[in-house]
């Protein structure tokens, strides 16, 4: 038996939106700005131009849409994650946040372009990306107290930890969306991860791990 016609609405209301949101997505990336008309995202998602003011007054608060919705496919990756140790739970971060750059790059690259810059739209981009930020680094905080309650390693001060291994995923993330990137998305994230388990508990425990296949072992 189908659904009652107001869902079906809603559903459809939600693929139009969803649709919209992937094509300006696109062209914004491809385009490196935001000066893209909205006809053209009407055309490239299949709706009349009048529809995707249905959902969005501006392009400004298109954008925000777009860099919303990469930030839910960063979250359903990251809540996704049930390892059994830090040091896994780590390593799945920065595999779930390298995979959603490297879904959209062109876009990404975009967005580090806009972040900081004058205006509203720099305004939507920074408070967005902060919000992320924050996210990022309140889960990879919980992730280093539950090493230090198991002895994995011991800091004096998880925010500047913290703080720090976000800088790690920022650069890297940049890079990756230039094409820089110098390795697959499992070396990247192993070798990251090697960097990090250095820097918090010394060679004793990284070389205890025996390089990338070991990672999910404690």
């Amino acid at each position: 038996m189908g659904g009652s016609p107001l869902s079906e609405r809603t559903e459809l209301a939600d693929l139009r939106r969803d649709q919209i949101v992937a094509q300006a997505g696109r062209l914004f990336g491809e385009r490196g700005t935001i000066d893209v008309s909205m006809d053209e995202i009407a055309s490239a998602a299949g709706v009349a131009r009048s529809t995707v003011y249905v959902y969005f007054s501006s392009r400004a608060e298109l954008l925000a849409a777009c860099i919303g919705d990469m930030e839910r496919q960063m979250r359903s990756k990251v809540e996704e994650i049930d390892a059994a140790s830090p040091i896994s739970s780590l390593a799945l971060l920065f595999e779930a946040l390298i995979e959603t750059t490297d879904q959209q790059p062109a876009f990404f690259r975009l967005v580090l372009a806009a972040n900081g810059s004058t205006g509203g739209i720099g305004q939507v981009v920074t408070e967005q990306l902060t919000g992320i930020a924050g996210t990022v680094s309140s889960h990879i905080e919980q992730l280093l107290a539950s090493g230090c309650e198991r002895g994995l390693w011991q800091l004096d001060d998880l925010d500047r930890s913290a703080r720090l291994i976000g800088q790690l995923i920022y650069g890297t993330l940049a890079v990756r969306s230039l094409g820089l990137a110098v390795g697959d998305v499992a070396d990247e994230v192993a070798a990251m991860t090697d960097l990090v388990i250095h820097g918090l508990a010394g060679d004793s425990l990284a070389q205890s791990l025996q390089g990338p296949s070991r990672l999910h072992a404690r």
